[in-house]
């Protein structure tokens, strides 16, 4: 559900009914969010306590082509850090931030060498890190 205003979905009693469901068959609810908005889980998950939710991607797409807008790293680490405290029925799925909307430019369109894992590891440390600090392993 990326983009949806979580604060606001919640209200719906049809999106109730389907956490309900959730709820009921023990199922995982992914949730995608834009990389400024990761604070609005926390909505979504105090809603719903009993289903288990899995933020997806670090939450939304952290990286250089996000963080080069002003304020928004400021609010993904504030957001993550929201979700991790407040949220334990909250889980991060720690992976897909090397996906070409993140903005590290590992494509090969746009290195003519791959990327060695030392390289990778510098560029995606502070990112995993945070997420790791703020939920545990």
């Amino acid at each position: 559900m990326l983009g949806y205003d979580y604060p606001t979905v919640v209200a719906d009693p049809r999106f109730a009914e389907a956490m309900a469901l959730f709820e009921q068959h023990g199922l995982t609810f992914d949730v995608g969010t834009q990389t400024d908005r990761v604070a609005e889980v926390v909505a979504l998950a105090n809603a719903f306590p009993n289903v288990t939710f899995v933020l997806n991607h670090c939450g939304g797409t952290p990286g250089p082509a996000n963080f080069s807008t002003p304020g928004v790293e400021a609010k993904w680490r504030a957001g993550i850090a929201a979700v991790g405290e407040r949220c334990p029925n909250v889980y991060a799925k720690v992976g897909g931030i090397q996906m070409t909307a993140n903005g590290f430019g590992l494509s090969s369109d746009e290195r003519s060498v791959p990327i060695g894992s030392a390289e990778l590891a510098e560029l995606t440390t502070a990112i995993y890190a945070h997420v790791i600090q703020c939920f545990g392993v």
